[in-house]
């Protein structure tokens, strides 16, 4: 069933030649560079637009530590009451959405 799921891109994703869960998104189900604090609880996301999505899946307060892509800048984005407190980043993606699931590991 795991495998019918990912299959239609419903949200589940099967690590590379396994029947394992990878990723129920937003949620990744192993570590990751994008840690997700929040009420006590560590979560990961395979993005930082999915660590992002973790908090609002949950409704929770929380912060996102990442670090910028281009600088290695550390940066940290906030959720506060549902509403990103730092709003003066640029929000680039490398691929185009309708290609996101080719390699959504990558992506």
């Amino acid at each position: 069933m795991l495998e019918q799921l990912a299959d239609l891109h419903a949200a589940i994703v099967l690590s590379p030649g396994s029947p394992n869960v990878w990723l129920a998104d937003p949620f990744a189900a192993l570590p990751t560079p994008h840690p997700v604090y929040a009420d006590g609880h560590c979560w990961f996301g395979m993005c930082v637009w999915d660590a992002l999505a973790i908090l609002a899946v949950t409704g929770l307060d929380g912060r996102a530590p990442t670090l910028c892509p281009i600088s290695g800048e550390a940066l940290e984005l906030q959720v506060q009451d549902g509403d990103l407190v730092r709003k003066d980043g640029v929000v680039h993606f490398a691929v185009p959405a309708a290609d996101w699931w080719r390699d959504v590991g990558f992506t």
